[in-house]
């Protein structure tokens, strides 16, 4: 794939790294760590950060003393927004070699937005004696002082960049946003007017001088001439068609208004001002006489430090952040846990997580091919049309073996892994019920019962519900469900009887105590699992949901940053919308 940003910031970064030499010890591993080293590298550059993190995990894994690979997966992280995990990826780097002098920089962005200001600027300082010209670590340095509210420090920093470079906006963009902190709107003004002169494509510098046009100088005609620029520098920001609608709203453009709003929700569905306040708007036009409420938010842009913006010109090469992606960590998800691994013919899990799932009975029955094809273990199970017209002939060669002669534990069970593709989950537990019976220590069978129960559990959540049942119907209803998860649970306990080391079904185990409200046990048997298997990246996701649950946002950050570095990419936008 060709690169797309061969001036991109990631590529100055890696030449700067002084990539140590491999020993010549294992040849055949030195040629595989530097062919997957170059293509992780590749894929960095071309801002494909989740693929880079896999191939950094697989150079980690096999040569775990080298420095380089924490380096370059701690920019990732970085550009993910994953400051927890890039703080510790970049640390370990530090650790192994502490002379790869960029790392610094990573780590003092990563702890700056962790709001360790007082480390930030340690690293800061590290980073500035090798390189003591960057401007934008000199910028960030008094960032940190502003937030520690050491005004003067700032001050005295951001005036001396802006003395030896008097055309670096971010440096009078800063200073505004001081100057803001310490309600001087005027200056703040002057400098957001210098910003916006020397560079008429920073939409932060437009948004910054709305919200003073505003909110201070009460001008809304400059303030929607300027929140116009931010809009045409920036049209799928949902937040500043809600604050033009209610611009326009003060004006009397009720149609201007309205046509705001619907553009916000069309780009963010989900936006409570947005919604809000066109219910409010839609009364008053059609003559309630009810105003639309202030809810305009402040949209004066937080600081945030990314290395696309930290080390902006690095010998003397431009580089910024592609704004025409998407980024993984902007695409909002619904927050929900991973599915139970489930036994199949098919493996629809990411397909950038390497890792074979497999348990040692499972492993065991595929070696004696005692079925038409192996089974895989997947925390996905959606058969396309072609599979299943290849279940459904399956299943014909199960009725006739079985009908033709006497039937085994085997056949059963073939059948009911059939069956359970095809969600007819009532015939796969029937003929795992007669698996077991003709075979009491069938490991796979009580597996597989259990991912049927399980599917027939979620089938009637979303089929059986009806409100107008009556009390005795809701509580024979209730008590039913009831009698399947503790089907499920028993299940899973004859596995783990039998199967002491499986993971999985550890994991499958938390997932139903969790689904049930049983928190306190479904935390000690993820961690069990992850004990087994310390790849499982669904079981750091679903651990991190719980922790959070429970009010404990460091554990659950740390576990979805290793979530995200396991391939469950779904852990971004979780973890940049609890740290904003």
């Amino acid at each position: 794939m060709a690169l797309r940003h061969c001036q991109s910031l990631i590529c100055v970064l890696l030449s700067f790294v002084a990539f140590s030499s491999l020993t010549a010890v294992d040849v055949d591993a030195q040629i595989n760590v530097d062919q997957v080293m170059k293509i992780g590298r590749n894929a960095l550059c071309d801002e494909d950060y989740i693929l880079s993190i896999q191939y950094f995990n697989q150079v980690i894994a096999q040569k775990p003393s080298l420095a380089e690979p924490y380096f370059l997966r701690s920019v990732a992280k970085v550009s993910l927004d994953d400051w927890t995990g890039a703080e510790s990826d970049a640390s370990r780097c530090i650790e192994i070699n502490p002379f790869i002098m960029k790392v610094y920089c990573v780590r003092a962005v990563a702890r700056h937005n962790l709001h360790n200001f007082e480390d930030a600027m340690t690293d800061y300082d590290m980073a500035l004696e090798f390189f003591p010209n960057d401007k934008d670590l000199l910028v960030n340095r008094a960032m940190c002082e502003l937030e520690l509210k050491h005004y003067s420090i700032a001050d005295s920093c951001l005036r001396g960049i802006v003395e030896r470079d008097p055309t670096f906006e971010r440096a009078y963009l800063e200073l505004a946003r001081l100057c803001l902190v310490q309600n001087d709107t005027l200056q703040a003004f002057d400098h957001l007017s210098k910003a916006i002169d020397l560079n008429k494509t920073n939409a932060q510098a437009y948004i910054m001088r709305c919200n003073i046009f505003f909110k201070v100088l009460k001008d809304i005609p400059k303030a929607l001439e300027d929140i116009n620029e931010a809009i045409n520098l920036e049209p799928r920001n949902a937040d500043l068609y809600v604050n033009r609608s209610y611009m326009r709203y003060l004006i009397n453009d009720l149609r201007g208004s309205v046509d705001d709003l619907e553009m916000a929700t069309s780009i963010d569905p989900d936006n409570v001002t947005a919604l809000h306040n066109m219910a409010l708007l839609g009364t008053h036009v059609e003559g309630g006489g009810m105003e639309c409420v202030d809810l305009i938010p402040d949209i004066t842009p937080k600081a945030k430090f990314g290395v696309n913006q930290l080390l902006d010109r690095v010998d003397g090469h431009a580089s910024h952040r592609n704004k025409s992606r998407v980024y993984i960590q902007d695409i909002d998800v619904e927050v929900m846990p991973q599915r139970p691994f489930s036994l199949s013919y098919y493996n629809h899990d990411n397909n950038l997580n390497v890792r074979t799932h497999v348990f040692k009975e499972m492993a065991q029955f595929n070696d004696q091919k005692m079925l038409p094809s192996p089974l895989t273990l997947t925390s996905g199970n959606q058969l396309s049309a072609y599979d299943a017209i290849s279940r459904f002939e399956s299943v014909d060669f199960f009725n006739r073996l079985i009908s033709s002669s006497q039937p085994k534990a085997v056949d059963f069970f073939g059948r009911a892994m059939d069956f359970l593709m095809l969600r007819n989950v009532e015939a796969a537990i029937a003929d795992a019920d007669k698996a077991i019976e003709l075979d009491h220590d069938f490991v796979l069978a009580y597996f597989l019962r259990f991912n049927a129960r399980f599917l027939k559990n979620e089938m009637d959540v979303e089929y059986n519900y009806d409100p107008a049942d009556d009390d005795a119907a809701a509580m024979l209803n209730m008590r039913a469900k009831q009698e399947n998860v503790d089907l499920m649970i028993e299940d899973l306990n004859v596995v783990l009887r039998y199967s002491q080391e499986n993971a999985y079904a550890y994991y499958n185990l938390a997932l139903v105590q969790a689904m049930v409200g049983d928190t306190s046990n479904a935390l000690i048997n993820y961690s069990k699992a992850i004990e087994l298997n310390p790849d499982l990246g669904e079981a750091y996701f679903n651990r991190a949901l719980l922790y959070i649950q429970l009010g404990d946002k460091e554990k659950g950050v740390a576990d979805l940053s290793k979530a995200g570095e396991l391939g469950v990419i779904s852990s971004y936008n979780i973890l940049k919308r609890i740290q904003l």
